[in-house]
């Protein structure tokens, strides 16, 4: 059985302020009231509260860094600077 991923929009407080972050996530971790352990810069951080759900799901969310690495191939973004 494949996993069902629901877009959700997670927020974390801290002496600053506010982080904001919206993501695919699985369907078992997406409930609203939910905290959640993210990584943020290579380092998990404890404390994202789930605020909002998504009604839709998708089996295969798209992955960002692929889409990031593509275009900077495309642009000639991922050669070596001169």
């Amino acid at each position: 059985m494949k996993t069902k991923y629901r877009q959700c929009r997670m927020t974390r407080k801290h002496s600053t302020g506010k982080t904001v972050v919206v993501s695919w996530i699985p369907e078992k971790y997406a409930v609203v009231g939910k905290f959640l352990r993210l990584k943020d810069n290579d380092e998990w951080v404890n404390g994202y509260e789930v605020e909002l759900v998504s009604e839709n799901y998708t089996e295969n969310p798209p992955d960002f860094r692929k889409a990031v690495r593509a275009h900077r191939n495309k642009t000639g973004d991922s050669l070596a600077k001169q």
